[in-house]
């Protein structure tokens, strides 16, 4: 399996499933009262559940966010190399290299995106 099939495998899958998890100890760790002189230890461990599922959710959005920006930034990129390649041809420069520069942006963005 690619890198990228995993890291997709994990953030659809993996991470939810962490995540409620967590939730799910945090809900049995706070629900089951405390029953001796340790319970300071329950909410403690039932809060850093609840922290970890936090941050997991967190880990996600960040990443959809994050994701959704290249995009847009990649989409800004092309648009700019189109206008660059319009203004050669009106120009009747050296078209060639530019037109290498663009493939070889958009090869790029493609491997990213």
């Amino acid at each position: 399996m690619d890198r990228d099939r995993r890291s997709q495998a994990f953030y659809l899958l993996a991470l939810p499933l962490m995540a409620v998890a967590n939730l799910a100890l945090g809900v049995a760790g706070l629900t089951a009262g405390p029953g001796h002189r340790a319970g300071w230890a329950e909410l403690a461990a039932g809060g850093f559940c609840f922290a970890v599922a936090g941050f997991l959710a967190g880990a996600a959005v960040m990443r959809s966010v994050w994701r959704a920006a290249a995009r847009q930034q990649a989409r800004r990129w092309r648009r700019l190399f189109e206008v660059l390649l319009r203004v050669t041809e009106l120009a009747e420069l050296d078209a060639t290299a530019l037109r290498g520069l663009k493939d070889d942006a958009d090869a790029a963005l493609n491997k990213e995106a």
